[in-house]
């Protein structure tokens, strides 16, 4: 049982910091201390005072704050709730951080957004209204923790994505390899579902395709070529594609490919090349670029 000397230390202890407390009020006009995530606090007495804060929450989340301490600080307008209480204004800057870097994972150490982290994982863990609920998956909330390393090379693929356009990390890239070989792990994954353990949770599939993570690069590729050259056909009548000042990039060589590589296509890829009246034979597609004063050499 605790002393009633060490009772009346433990009050005393109390006052002097909700006096602080009431200090910082009248030099920053809030209540809320921050808890400064990634950056020094301002002073000492700042970082026990908002380690008190949270302390005077917690303690009454669970039921152990004394009444009269309770009451003192409800009359001084504490609020024991904050991240309820500014649940729009924090959400706003959830939004502005997807916005700025496309996408939802808030790295605990955030310069621009140093109080997000910690809200997200209070929200992870506190009851939500189901409408509340349904704006944060609609925004792309993530409801699991997902590992640092996880989210260290997820944030590696957005800044590839960002310089190059694409998702496919060519092995001539050498200073991306781990981050390629990161990228076809997870595709194997996809591939094998729940098979020796290795599931890629909902959450991660659901942020890899927000910022349109190519699954099947080699599918994806063909598409846009033959999309491409599709949309060629359409613009000059004929496919026969000039490897220079080619509007389409790459286009001409990927032609040039098709030729070399038709033993490798299905049916079904031959099907979609004929049916544009793509010419297979080098010699032949020579010929009719002739024809056409069509001036290249493949």
């Amino acid at each position: 049982m605790m002393t009633y000397y060490r009772q009346l230390a433990l009050d005393k202890h109390w006052e002097e910091m909700f006096n602080e407390l009431m200090k910082y009020k009248e030099l920053h006009g809030t209540l809320n201390v921050p808890h400064r995530f990634g950056k020094k606090y301002n002073s000492e007495l700042e970082r026990k005072l908002a380690n008190w804060v949270f302390t005077q929450r917690r303690n009454k989340r669970i039921g152990k704050l004394l009444q009269w301490r309770d009451e003192k600080l409800i009359s001084v307008g504490f609020d024991f709730e904050p991240f309820e209480t500014h649940f729009e204004e924090i959400f706003a800057d959830f939004l502005k951080f997807k916005e700025k870097y496309g996408h939802t994972l808030v790295s605990e150490n955030s310069e621009d957004f140093p109080t997000l982290y910690r809200w997200i994982a209070h929200i992870r863990q506190r009851p939500l209204t189901d409408e509340r609920r349904t704006r944060l998956n609609n925004a792309g909330f993530v409801w699991s923790y997902i590992s640092e390393y996880w989210q260290i090379k997820f944030r590696e693929l957005v800044e590839f994505r960002n310089e190059f356009g694409h998702f496919v990390i060519s092995v001539n890239l050498t200073e991306y390899k781990d981050l390629r070989n990161w990228a076809q792990r997870m595709r194997n994954e996809k591939r094998k579902g729940n098979r020796k353990g290795k599931d890629l949770s909902e959450d991660k599939i659901k942020l890899l395709d927000s910022i349109g993570f190519s699954w099947e690069p080699e599918v994806t590729k063909w598409e846009n070529n033959l999309n491409n050259l599709i949309q060629f056909k359409e613009e000059y009548g004929h496919c026969h594609v000039l490897v220079r000042n080619c509007k389409f990039d790459g286009l001409g060589w990927w032609v040039i490919w098709l030729r070399k590589s038709k033993h490798k296509l299905t049916q079904e890829q031959i099907s979609q090349i004929d049916s544009l009246g793509f010419v297979w034979n080098t010699k032949e597609a020579f010929q009719e670029r002739k024809k056409l004063n069509l001036n290249a050499k493949e």
